[in-house]
């Protein structure tokens, strides 16, 4: 609807994605996909409004087994001030003519068990609201043949500062 209040605090976002790795590998990807998920052994925390992104990670994972052969992969790690949660998926990737769009509203890749086309339009708005960004990119093998797709987002782990206006 174009209006998204974010409600911040300081949370640990490993506990939050092992939550949403652990109920996509039993409801969404079940004994066909394997969820694997990479966090440091440290607390990750940021300043982040914790439903939505569990929200932005449930959607990238819903998104990510739905295009998998057996396998996708969740690594949430800080990089500089940001936090970054990156979902990759052993599949055929993105057709190079939809990956620049795949974050708008009512982008969609045909897919066995398709969706809405809602998904990652969400995901690019929670995150850009956070003061993020998000992308994706097709994965190769060695020989340049497709290996999947890997969807990125950063957010800031810190609230930004408003900016002062002359």
């Amino acid at each position: 609807s174009g209006k998204l209040d974010l409600v911040r605090r300081k949370t640990d976002v490993r506990p939050l994605a092992k939550h949403v790795c652990d109920n996509t590998q039993r409801i969404d990807a079940g004994a066909n996909v394997t969820v694997q998920l990479e966090v440091p052994d440290a607390p990750l925390e940021a300043n982040i409004d914790a439903e939505r992104i569990t929200q932005v990670l449930s959607n990238l994972l819903s998104n990510a087994v739905r295009f998998a052969k057996k396998s996708v992969k969740v690594r949430v790690w800080a990089e500089g001030e940001d936090l970054v949660l990156e979902v990759a998926d052993d599949g055929q990737g993105i057709p190079e003519n939809a990956i620049d769009s795949i974050f708008e509203r009512f982008s969609r890749v045909e897919a066995p068990k398709s969706g809405t086309g809602l998904g990652l339009a969400i995901v690019r708005a929670i995150v850009e609201t956070h003061g993020g960004s998000a992308r994706a990119e097709n994965l190769k093998t060695s020989e340049g043949k497709p290996a999947g797709a890997r969807l990125t987002v950063r957010v800031p782990r810190e609230v930004p500062l408003p900016t002062a206006s002359s």
